[in-house]
């Protein structure tokens, strides 16, 4: 049998025993598979052990490029949190601007919602009844508000202002437990986003002066165009 012949069979062979359920296809495939073909059984045996060496390779290979491109990816994580020059960054891992600046918004993304987290957790512990005081924070409003319009209806000046003390007081509070509740952006996300802002700002500069060279160019082509004389 040719050498491209057999490669052939060898294929169709091996496709239908995978389709028969490869190393899980009910006893005697294999035999069935070889008279079909008229290949020897010691060669379709070989066929088998080589196929299932070759993919046990490939398995490997992909797990460990895939283990190499995880090590990897964090060790460009790691080295743009600890303020490493951008260039020397690219440089080391022979990555681009724009890959650079997709780790880069990861990283934001990965602070932002460890910060998150850490704030929740911070508050749920300083604060654990937060709904309840907010519930009586507006049920002693509403009482004070009460009080303030019957002082107002007996001009009880001195009770009235007595009533806006506390008023006053219990509305801070409330906008104090509204902070926590709220989790204010720290200090860290707020240069984060300066920085995404500048980077859009200086993109969007770049375009413009790509556009503004398109167009010089467009009106000295124009100009030679109408500063040609035809030759009478």
């Amino acid at each position: 049998m040719e050498i491209s012949v057999q490669k052939d069979v060898k294929e169709l062979l091996l496709n239908e025993w995978q389709l028969l359920g490869g190393v899980n296809a009910p006893k005697g495939s294999l035999k069935k598979l070889a008279d079909k073909y008229n290949i020897n059984d010691n060669t379709v045996r070989r066929w088998k052990a080589e196929h299932l060496k070759k993919n046990i390779t490939n398995v490997r290979k992909e797990q460990t490029n895939k283990r190499t491109a995880k090590s990897r990816d964090i060790q460009i994580k790691k080295d743009i949190l600890n303020d490493v020059p951008r260039e020397e960054v690219m440089e080391k891992h022979g990555i681009k601007k724009s890959a650079y600046y997709v780790k880069e918004k990861s990283i934001r993304e990965l602070v932002k919602n460890r910060n998150k987290i850490i704030f929740e957790s911070v508050s749920d512990r300083l604060i654990s009844d937060k709904e309840e005081r907010l519930i009586r924070y507006k049920t002693i409003k509403l009482e004070l508000l009460d009080k303030i319009e019957e002082a107002m209806l007996d001009n009880e000046s001195y009770d009235l202002k007595q009533l806006n003390d506390k008023l006053n007081l219990l509305t801070k509070a409330e906008k104090e437990l509204y902070k926590e509740l709220r989790l204010k952006v720290t200090y860290e996300e707020a240069e984060f986003e300066k920085q995404l802002a500048e980077e859009e700002t200086q993109r969007n500069r770049l375009e413009i002066e790509k556009l503004k060279q398109g167009t010089e160019e467009d009106k000295k082509v124009e100009i030679k165009i109408i500063g040609v004389e035809k030759d009478e």
